[in-house]
């Protein structure tokens, strides 16, 4: 059994999919600028902060934060890297 959330979920991929319309949604509201120092609630595995990422650019910051531990490990993997 896999917890939901977890790294291994067999559905993940399929949830990032389901939710993304939403994430991009929030992104083009919130409408961050360069420079700007953003906090992502709920970020999962970073899908989001890797898009606020590029709103922010170098001088800009964003951190993550997220309930399911599982998930923030390749999250920062997946934002260290780009």
């Amino acid at each position: 059994m896999v917890k939901a959330g977890s790294a291994g979920s067999p559905n993940q991929a399929r949830l990032d999919a389901m939710v993304a319309g939403f994430g991009q949604a929030a992104i083009e509201a919130a409408a961050p600028v360069t420079g700007e120092r953003v906090l992502d609630v709920g970020c999962g595995a970073g899908t989001s902060s890797l898009a606020l990422s590029a709103r922010v650019g170098a001088g800009g910051q964003v951190l993550g934060v997220d309930l399911s531990e599982p998930l923030i490990g390749p999250g920062a993997r997946a934002c260290a890297t780009g």
